[in-house]
């Protein structure tokens, strides 16, 4: 029965990764970003290891913040929505895979508009109003019952919205802290601590 959903982001996910590789051309592109760099001066000097390494204490601090707030955004979004693979047939007689492809629908529409909100308000409101969409989202989804089960449609697009709004800047939270040379290794902190949050969401929520 849950077999629409997985074959259709599975689906999704081959076309967009096709649109990407025809599109962006990445070796040209880093090589054009080089020459960029090279003559605007922009090219980070060699520092020493430690030196180069090191961060202040406080944006040390706002990293470790902003990676448990990771970890537990990914932890709480996916024991809910794991959980609603069981409320939606059990409790609300719905089937569970469209409300999740409505959720996915409407994060995909609404990526480019909350990056340019961001850009207006910052990063930090925009994940906080984030989190309230979400935290309605889920708290009125708790009353519905059968005979108004059709409202979960509405209730899970609103909820990719507020995921959506969440997931696009907590990343450049954690990579703008990095500089040029190591920004891969931000890159991992943020996916090693959003991807033990999806392993771990089925063993302790369940």
């Amino acid at each position: 029965k849950y077999y629409p959903a997985f074959i259709s982001v599975g689906v999704l996910m081959l076309i967009f990764l096709g649109v990407f590789l025809w599109k962006v051309k990445e070796p040209k592109l880093v090589k054009e970003k080089e020459a960029a760099e090279a003559k605007f001066g922009l090219t980070e000097k060699e520092a020493p290891k430690k030196a180069k390494e090191e961060l202040p204490k406080e944006k040390k601090l706002s990293l470790y913040l902003i990676l448990a707030s990771v970890f537990l955004w990914f932890f709480g979004y996916n024991a809910v929505t794991s959980k609603f693979a069981d409320y939606a047939p059990k409790v609300l007689e719905m089937g569970y895979s469209l409300p999740l492809m409505v959720a996915y629908g409407t994060a995909l529409v609404a990526f480019i508009p909350i990056g340019i909100v961001a850009t207006k308000i910052g990063r930090r409101k925009t994940i906080l109003i984030g989190i309230t969409i979400l935290t309605i989202c889920f708290g009125v989804a708790v009353f519905l019952t059968p005979k108004v089960a059709w409202l979960m449609y509405g209730i899970f697009g609103l909820t990719g919205i507020g995921w959506a709004t969440i997931n696009v800047n907590s990343y450049p939270m954690v990579v703008e802290l990095s500089k040029n040379s190591n920004v891969g290794k931000y890159t991992a902190y943020y996916y090693t601590f959003s991807m033990a949050a999806q392993i771990l969401t089925p063993i302790i929520s369940g």
